[in-house]
C-alpha cells in the first residue's frame, strides 16, 4: 500500500490532477463572486445599451460606406 503524505499525494499525477481541478474551481467561484459584488447592474446594462446603439450605428455606416 503507498503511504504517501498528503504534499506527496498533491504531487502525483492523479492527486495532482484533482488538485489542480478544484484549487481551479474555487478560484473560479471566488473570481465571479467577488465580480458580482463589486459590479453595479443598472450601470452595466446602461453601458451595454450605449454600445449595442454604437455597435449597430457603425454597422449601418459600414453598410452603407458612410465616412
Amino acid at each position: 500500500m503507498n503511504d504517501l503524505t498528503l504534499p506527496e499525494w498533491m504531487l502525483t499525477p492523479p492527486g495532482s490532477t484533482v488538485f489542480i481541478f478544484i484549487f481551479s474551481m474555487i478560484l473560479s467561484f471566488a473570481i465571479s463572486g467577488t465580480q458580482r459584488l463589486l459590479t453595479n447592474p443598472s450601470k452595466l446594462n446602461a453601458w451595454r445599451k450605449e454600445v449595442a446603439k454604437w455597435t449597430s450605428e457603425y454597422r449601418e455606416a459600414v453598410k452603407k460606406q458612410d465616412k
